[in-house]
């Protein structure tokens, strides 16, 4: 037996009762005790019924808050492999997200439709979608996906707030080590000081939830002159051509009147990294900043035209760098 569907769409195509108390429930956060809060949905998914006449609950595709760290370790990962590769689907998921300001959870309404999808249930989801969203009144943020990659953690975050969400991504205890070496220069013996590194890149882990350092991506003090001739030029020959990085670069520089060693923190996003690359590394720059206290200088580039010497230069004191890593500027 079908579930009631009072309610016509223009496309002939009805919504259930069952579906509209379910995004009712999830959009007020009426639970009250510990056991219903644990009943409460994270994320559900609606398909049309098998005569196509009306927009239901799908059996079984659901994720219970009280789920999250019991059988479910990553809601939104399990969230996404539950849509069908070949079919489309309406859903709805409850998103847990930070700003530079607070936390928050707000429903996101999603329309999945994959390329894989017969073109008979693409046309007949998208011309029912109205009927279904006229129900959910009050949403503030939808998405509609045509693949995983549309589904990514920074495409999400950018419907839900774009630059004002905070990632979520750590940064390893590592990172901090290298950057506290680097700035305070305690080393006291000529073989410590070889030691201290020039420069060094980060990246993000392989899932994509922590900056840690790249292995083998870095200039050590005592490399140059013996393997490296130019430091700024290895350095820069270190990026990668398409794909992102984090960089902390010590940079030699002569003013008019004294000779400096100062930090200079970078964000290499090249024009032919991926977008999803692109959208992870700039919401999780804070992240990683915040690490770095007391950083006088920063770059962001987004091609080598951007990390030539002037422009370095021009970024670590304007017209009173005359000389930078011993060549004049």
């Amino acid at each position: 037996m079908l579930p009631r569907c009072p309610a016509a769409a223009a496309s002939g195509v009805q919504v259930a009762d069952e579906v509209c108390r379910i995004f009712y429930d999830m959009k007020v956060r009426k639970c009250s005790t510990p056991g219903e809060i644990k009943k409460r949905k994270k994320a559900v998914l609606f398909c049309l019924s098998e005569d196509q006449k009306c927009i239901v609950v799908e059996e079984g595709k659901e994720i219970l808050v009280g789920d999250i760290g019991v059988t479910v370790s990553d809601p939104f990962k399990q969230f996404v492999q539950m849509l069908p590769e070949k079919d489309c689907r309406y859903a709805l998921y409850d998103a847990s997200f930070e700003t530079k300001e607070s936390k928050k959870e707000e429903l996101m309404f999603i329309l999945w439709a994959p390329d894989q999808a017969p073109l008979k249930s693409k046309m007949i989801y998208a011309s029912s979608k109205d009927a279904i969203k006229k129900k959910f009144q009050g949403i503030k943020h939808e998405c509609q996906a045509n693949g995983p990659e549309d589904l990514n953690r920074a495409c999400i975050a950018d419907k839900l707030g774009g630059s004002l969400i905070a990632s979520g991504v750590q940064v390893a205890d590592e990172v901090c080590r290298i950057f506290y070496d680097m700035k305070v220069r305690k080393c006291s013996t000529p073989g410590e000081i070889k030691k201290r590194k020039k420069a060094v890149l980060f990246c993000l882990s392989e899932d994509q939830k922590c900056i840690v350092v790249e292995e083998g991506k870095e200039i050590l003090v005592g490399d140059i002159g013996v393997t490296v001739s130019d430091p700024f030029k290895q350095f820069v020959q270190m990026l990668p051509e398409k794909d992102c990085r984090y960089a902390l670069y010590d940079a030699s520089f002569e003013t008019k009147e004294s000779k400096k060693e100062e930090l200079m923190f970078i964000l290499w996003a090249p024009d032919q990294a991926p977008l999803k690359s692109k959208m992870i590394y700039a919401s999780s720059k804070d992240a990683i900043k915040k690490k770095f206290q007391g950083i006088k200088h920063e770059c962001q580039a987004n091609g080598p035209e951007d990390l030539n010497r002037a422009c370095i230069a021009d970024k670590l004191g304007g017209s009173l760098i005359v000389a930078f890593e011993g060549c004049p500027v």
